[in-house]
């Protein structure tokens, strides 16, 4: 009788899954596999806000779980997880305090009787944020087994307020640039000009372009004023808007009176969303930036925001005045950098030219084998 080898498992758990996702737990279930590591990600159905962005996927049956999951005042979230926690040699939960299962298994992390690693970002920056639910995270830091930071500042962040720099690993949060490279180096002239042409924008017009959520925290109505400003200087430049959330009914509005240059062309993903970066010259987000700063990056198109406090940790990859320019906020000064960097030939591929070299460092490929390397640190408890 031949006695199968009792893997080792490793279960992460999500609120939901969002389609740039994917491809890094797909490697991630692949480079552990052949570690002998069993992954599992586990996720349920979107909350009704969240759908009404329209980026969510699913994953493979060998790698996902979809979980129900059960919203209490539409802050906490249960997910029935039980047996799979019982069975797991570590649970990797997303930071967010909303995770109930997170809170449950806090005790045992605390008493060395499981294995619990968080990931994200870390400080909470929103302005809705409660005062509270961060002192608590901060209350229960040191009962954690292990971080998986966003980024360096993440890692500064946890070291700051006591959690032990050799129980962190930073994954270098990322998108699947290489994949956008692919995709924007292979669009022909032709059809990034039938792109442009499809939305009535003449071939040699000078584009911005927006692509992420529409709500609240990317401040839309900041994006219009500004480039209503960068329009009245560069009488036939246009902005194109992929995206959608809360914002679209404004957005619809202002579409309509300003028809001629303003264009909202609706959520777009893999590649369809390549091409919209393909017709572009720079790209706007005067708002919160995330991750999508990796997609400006790998389409070697300058990134322009605003210093505010609310960006996520991925802002760190912006550096202002090489790959892209970060300018106060306020939509005169926001204008102002656009029409300077529009009308600057030289400056404005020198900063294309830094947006592409800086896209080769941030990688699923990297943010893989960080994790990879992580997860199997933490198991073995160096």
């Amino acid at each position: 009788m031949i006695v199968q080898p009792v893997m080792t498992r490793v279960l992460i758990i999500e609120g939901e899954m969002k389609q740039y996702r994917v491809p890094f737990y797909e490697g991630l279930f692949a480079a552990l596999r052949s570690a002998g590591i069993r992954l599992q990600v586990a996720y349920s159905e979107p909350r009704a806000s969240e759908r009404a962005k329209q980026d969510q996927s699913t994953l493979p049956d060998e790698c996902g779980i979809k979980i129900a999951g059960y919203w209490f005042f539409n802050k906490l979230l249960l997910q029935p997880l039980f047996r799979q926690i019982a069975l797991a040699d570590l649970v990797i939960s997303d930071e967010g305090n909303r995770f109930l299962m997170k809170h449950l298994l806090l005790p045992f992390s605390a008493f060395k009787l499981k294995k619990l690693a968080l990931w994200g970002l870390g400080e909470n920056k929103q302005p809705d944020r409660l005062a509270v639910s961060e002192w608590y995270k901060l209350k229960v830091l040191r009962w954690i087994t292990w971080w998986f930071a966003y980024t360096p500042g993440t890692v500064e962040y946890l070291i700051r307020h006591g959690f032990p720099r050799h129980r962190i690993t930073m994954v270098q949060n990322a998108v699947d640039t290489r994949r956008i490279r692919q995709w924007i180096t292979g669009f022909g002239e032709y059809e990034a000009l039938a792109a442009r042409a499809a939305i009535a924008i003449p071939p040699s017009a000078p584009v911005g372009v927006y692509c992420g959520t529409l709500d609240k925290v990317k401040n839309i109505p900041f994006l219009v004023e500004s480039a209503t400003m960068v329009r009245r200087k560069i009488p036939d430049f246009h902005l194109v808007i992929a995206g959608s959330g809360s914002d679209v009914p404004y957005l619809e509005e202002q579409v309509a009176l300003n028809r001629e240059w303003l264009h909202w062309v609706g959520p777009k993903f893999g590649k369809d969303k390549a091409l919209v970066f393909k017709t572009a010259d720079i790209c706007l987000m005067p708002g919160r930036v995330g991750l999508g700063i990796l997609d400006s990056l790998a389409a070697g198109l300058p990134l322009v925001t605003t210093r505010i406090s609310i960006h996520t940790p991925e802002v760190e990859y912006l550096e202002d005045g090489y790959n892209g320019l970060m300018t106060e906020p306020n939509p005169e000064a926001y204008a102002h950098a656009v029409i300077r960097l529009l009308s600057t030939p030289n400056e404005l591929r020198r900063l294309k030219a830094g947006a592409q070299t800086s896209s080769e460092k941030y990688s699923i490929e990297a943010m893989v084998d960080n994790f990879h390397r992580g997860i199997q640190d933490c198991l073995s408890g160096n």
